[in-house]
C-alpha cells in the first residue's frame, strides 16, 4: 500500500469506519467524475431552446453569471471536501457540521434530486437519441421505456463490476463531452461564417418567441446555466475510493466548474451565432440537433448525437455510482431501514453491491412513474435545481456557522483571508439562484413537488429517526469535540 493510500485509510478511520472501498481514482479520474455530472453537453443540449425562447439569442450571456456564482460555492465546497473526504458527502457533511438530522435532510434531498433527473434523462434524451440514431421510433413510449431499463441495467452491472470501470467509462467522456460541444460548437462557426445570415450583433438581441419583457426573460435564460453547472461536489462522494483526496477533491471540484464554464461560453456563443432562424430553432424539441442538422447535414449531425449519447450514459453511470455511496454512508450509521443489507460491500470487487442494486430500482421506479404518466416529468425535473440548490444553501450556511468546529482538520485547500467573504457572496448567490428557480410562475409545479420531498423527509425523521437517534441506535456521526467522528466499525452494519 502507498503512503498515499495509508494517509487516506487513516483518514477514514479517523472519522470512525473501517476503510472497505476500494482506492483506485485518481486526480483525472476524481476531475472527470465532477466534470461528467455537469455534464455542459447534457445541460447546454436541453436546456439551450428554452434560453433562446425567453431571452432570445441574448441568453447565451447569463452564462458567464452563473459560472461566476457556482465558482463561489465550489471554493467553499472544496475546503469542505478537503477537510471530510468521506463517501456519502449529503448526510456526512450535515451530521457532522450539526447533526445527524441535518444530514438526513440534505441526503434525502439530493438523493430525490439525483433520482428525479436521472429517470428524465434517460427517458427523455438518452432513449430518443438512441432512437434518432437507430432510426426506430422516439414516439412509442413502450420501446422508450424498455430502452431506458436497459441502460440502468447496463449502469448498474458497470457499477458493480469495479469503481475502475465507471472511471474508464467517465474519463472517455471527457472527450465527448468536448466533441460535443467545443468542436461542435467550432465547426458550426466555421461553416456559418462562410454563408453568414446575420451579424455579431444578433448575439445582443433579446427578441424572444415568448415575448417576454426583457428584464423577465433575463432571468429565466440564468437557468441554461442554473440547470446545468450543479454536481460539481460529486468526486467528493467517492472520497473513499480516490487517492491523495485531500488535494484531489478540492482540484476537481473547481477545475470542474472552471474548465465547465469556459467550454460553455465557447460552445453558446458558436451554437447561437450559427441560428439559422430563431423561431424555427426555439420550437424544435432539439434546437441544437436541429442546428447542426441544417448547416452540417443529418449523417455529419448524427455523429455529433453519438457524442451527446454517451455523455449523458456517462453521466447516468456516475450518478448511480454517487448516490449508491450516499445510501451506503446512510447505511453504516444506520439511518435507513435494512442498513445491515445496504452496507455489504463484496469482497471481490469492493463495491457497496446492494446499495448500488437498490438505488439503480430506485431510479428506474421513478423513470417508469413518469412514463406512465407523460406530463409528469416536466413537473418533476423542474424541482430538481431547486432541491439542488437548496441542499447547498444548507450546507453552506451550516459550515459557515460550524467552521471552527473542523477547521483544525487538515485540508490541501484553505480559504484563509478570504473565507468570510466568499461565504457571504455565496450565501447571496445562493439565495438569488433559487428566487429564480421559485417565482416564476412556469415552476410554480416544481415548487411543489419539491416542498414535497422536504415534507417526506422531515415527517419519516420525526416518525422513524428521530427516536432511534436518541437511542443511539442511529446517526452515530456525531461530532465529537475533537472534529472527528466515531462511528462504530461499519462492518457490523448495526
Amino acid at each position: 500500500m502507498s503512503i498515499e493510500n495509508e494517509a487516506d485509510d487513516a483518514t477514514v478511520t479517523a472519522f470512525g469506519y473501517r476503510q472497505q472501498l476500494r482506492r483506485s481514482l485518481g486526480f483525472l479520474s476524481m476531475f472527470t467524475i465532477s466534470f461528467s455530472v455537469i455534464s455542459i453537453t447534457t445541460g447546454i443540449f436541453v436546456n439551450f431552446g428554452f434560453g433562446i425562447t425567453n431571452f432570445g439569442p441574448a441568453a447565451i450571456w447569463t452564462w458567464p453569471i452563473v459560472v461566476v456564482g457556482q465558482l463561489l460555492l465550489s471554493l467553499v465546497l472544496a475546503e469542505l471536501g478537503s477537510r471530510v473526504p468521506i463517501a456519502g458527502i449529503g448526510y456526512q457533511w450535515g451530521a457532522r457540521l450539526v447533526g445527524p438530522s441535518l444530514g438526513w435532510i440534505i441526503a434525502f434531498e439530493i438523493l430525490a434530486a439525483f433520482m428525479l433527473a436521472s429517470g428524465g434523462e434517460t427517458l427523455l434524451l438518452i432513449s430518443p437519441l438512441i432512437a434518432s440514431v437507430l432510426n426506430l421510433d422516439a414516439s412509442n413510449t413502450l420501446l422508450m421505456t424498455l430502452i431506458s431499463v436497459g441502460v440502468f441495467v447496463l449502469v448498474a452491472l458497470i457499477n458493480i463490476f469495479s469503481v475502475r470501470l465507471t472511471a474508464r467509462i467517465n474519463n472517455v467522456s471527457l472527450v465527448t463531452e468536448v466533441v460535443g460541444t467545443v468542436v461542435l460548437g467550432l465547426i458550426l462557426l466555421i461553416v456559418f461564417l462562410s454563408h453568414p445570415n446575420h451579424g455579431i450583433d444578433f448575439l445582443f438581441s433579446t427578441s424572444n418567441p415568448a415575448r417576454n419583457p426583457a428584464w423577465y426573460g433575463f432571468f429565466l435564460a440564468m437557468l441554461i446555466g442554473i440547470f446545468t453547472i450543479e454536481g460539481m461536489e460529486t468526486a467528493s462522494d467517492l472520497g473513499e475510493e480516490g487517492i491523495g483526496v485531500r488535494r484531489a477533491v478540492p482540484r476537481a471540484i473547481i477545475y470542474s466548474v472552471l474548465i465547465s464554464g469556459v467550454l460553455g461560453m465557447i460552445t453558446l456563443f458558436c451554437v447561437a451565432l450559427a441560428i439559422p432562424n430563431l423561431e424555427k430553432t426555439a420550437s424544435d424539441a432539439a434546437p441544437i440537433a436541429y442546428i447542426a442538422s441544417y448547416w452540417l447535414g443529418p449523417i455529419v449531425s448524427k455523429i455529433f448525437v453519438v457524442c451527446i449519447i454517451y455523455s449523458v450514459f456517462a453521466l447516468i453511470v456516475v450518478s448511480v455510482a454517487a448516490m449508491a455511496r450516499l445510501v451506503f454512508s446512510l447505511s453504516r450509521d444506520n439511518m435507513l431501514p435494512a442498513s445491515g443489507f445496504l452496507v455489504r460491500v463484496n469482497d471481490r470487487t469492493r463495491t457497496p453491491v446492494n446499495a448500488i442494486v437498490v438505488t439503480s430500482l430506485l431510479f428506474i421506479a421513478v423513470m417508469l412513474f413518469a412514463a406512465a404518466r407523460p406530463n409528469a416529468y416536466a413537473i418533476l425535473i423542474a424541482s430538481t435545481p431547486i432541491l439542488a440548490y437548496s441542499g447547498y444553501l444548507l450546507i453552506v450556511l451550516a459550515y459557515a456557522f460550524r467552521r471552527d468546529r473542523i477547521a483544525h482538520l487538515p485540508t490541501g485547500f484553505d480559504l484563509g483571508r478570504w473565507a468570510v467573504p466568499v461565504f457571504a457572496l455565496t450565501v447571496v448567490w445562493l439565495v438569488g439562484a433559487l428566487l429564480v428557480l421559485t417565482l416564476p410562475s412556469a415552476f410554480h409545479d416544481g415548487d411543489k413537488t419539491a416542498a414535497g420531498v422536504f415534507v417526506v423527509a422531515i415527517i419519516w425523521y420525526f416518525v422513524w429517526l428521530r427516536r432511534r437517534i436518541k437511542r443511539g441506535e442511529a446517526g452515530r456521526s456525531l461530532l465529537h469535540p475533537s472534529g472527528m467522528g466515531a462511528a462504530p466499525d461499519a462492518s457490523t452494519g448495526a
